[in-house]
């Protein structure tokens, strides 16, 4: 975090994207706009911090600079509705489901991210701390069910021994970040001092 401030300001993008929501924003520029401070907030570049979700798109993505932490993660299609101009966007009625949306906008799920099984994989963290600093970091395999049907795709379950692990820990490495297995079909993120 820039001027060494306490890790839980990585949380201000999300409390002001929950804000700008609940003030009825574009949806599109309070991601925007909650990027840039996102970006700010770790002293990343934009390009630098673009790199970064460009890479993680479809995975769970962490940064963790100087004890701070920030986690991306997508959703699924299992959210009531969505704003008006993404209905009118495709023709639809506010009377359309969001799954009508999803799949007007992906041609009946043949492309975008339903179409894809790496948004079906992800990780939950498990951090633990001493005196407000990360100590460990240790990551569960989740498999969301890629190709499920709707009413149990999206539902979180554990996956030890998940392939998508190996992908995960290639990428780290590219952020000088080491991901090992551990007991339990759980990952360790090896934290450097």
């Amino acid at each position: 975090m820039i001027f060494g401030l306490n890790p839980l300001w990585g949380f201000l993008p999300l409390l002001l994207y929950i804000v700008l929501m609940l003030r009825g924003k574009d949806m599109n520029v309070s991601v925007l706009l909650c990027v840039i401070l996102g970006a700010i907030l770790t002293g990343e570049s934009i390009t630098g911090f673009a790199n970064v979700i460009y890479e993680s798109l479809g995975s769970f993505c962490a940064m963790i600079q100087g004890g701070s932490k920030m986690f991306w993660m997508l959703q699924n299609e299992n959210i009531p509705y969505g704003p008006e101009d993404m209905y009118q966007m495709y023709n639809l009625t506010s009377d359309s489901t969001m799954r009508d949306l999803f799949a007007k906008r992906s041609h009946g799920f043949k492309q975008g991210l339903q179409s894809d099984h790496r948004a079906f994989e992800t990780i939950i963290p498990m951090l633990e701390y001493e005196n407000g600093k990360l100590v460990r970091l240790q990551l569960l395999p989740v498999d969301l069910g890629f190709g499920q049907h709707r009413s149990v795709s999206g539902l979180p379950r554990p996956c030890p021994g998940a392939p998508f692990m190996e992908r995960l820990v290639e990428m780290s490495k590219a952020y000088q970040t080491q991901i090992v297995p551990c007991e339990n079909g759980l990952y360790e993120v090896v934290l450097s001092d």
